[in-house]
């Protein structure tokens, strides 16, 4: 892939983050079935904002990740590429349960773009 293949996965990933972070901040959380008794409210729903106990942190790790991706590729430094793919696909694995399956197929990406620039460097 070239330098500017590369920059592109890039880019795209990063905008996958920033979609798949939108998207998860605003979508409503659906809990689990309520138990409906007579005159008891149905519960409701709430949004991420509403739930997280560490408000967007953990929505803009990946961003800032997926843009320190994209810096690495516009500068061509492949060992930090690679780098930066892996440890958004660690952030993948270990928030999986909850959101880190949204941004799966960034990390993906990032790496795939982090083996291209290294096997074009050597």
């Amino acid at each position: 892939m070239s330098k500017w293949g590369v920059v592109f996965t890039c880019a795209v990933a990063l905008v996958w983050c920033m979609g798949a972070g939108w998207w998860i901040w605003v979508s409503p959380v659906t809990p689990s079935p309520p138990v409906a008794s007579a005159g008891a409210a149905a519960a409701e729903s709430r949004t991420f904002a509403d739930v997280s106990a560490f408000g967007a942190t953990p929505l803009v790790v990946p961003v800032v990740l997926a843009a320190l991706g994209l810096w690495c590729a516009w500068t061509v430094r492949p060992r930090a590429l690679f780098a930066t793919g892996l440890t958004l696909a660690a952030f993948s694995f270990v928030t999986g349960f909850s959101i880190g399956a949204a941004y799966l197929p960034a990390a993906a990406a990032i790496v795939l773009a982090g083996v291209s620039s290294l096997s074009r460097a050597s």
